[in-house]
């Protein structure tokens, strides 16, 4: 869904059941395995934490996780 730093990212499981909040283990131009560090099924909690870890600094991130539906669930397969 978004790259949010060259570590972080944030995708939608491959069910469509949850937003993840994930990390690279390694820094570029290494390569590293992407582990999930939060789930969500709500958008507002998502916004809450990726801000909480000042993720959201850029405005088009932050319009990217606004225009998500307010539930995983009603957003298209």
């Amino acid at each position: 869904i978004l790259q949010l730093a060259s570590r972080c990212r944030v995708i939608a499981c491959k069910d469509n059941i949850q937003w993840i909040l994930q990390k690279r283990e390694a820094e570029p131009p290494h390569d590293g395995d992407w582990r999930g560090k939060s789930y969500f099924v709500c958008k507002e909690s998502l916004i809450r934490v990726c801000g909480s870890r000042r993720l959201l600094l850029d405005p088009e991130a932050r319009a990217v996780l606004e225009a998500l539906p307010a539930r995983i669930h009603q957003s298209k397969k």
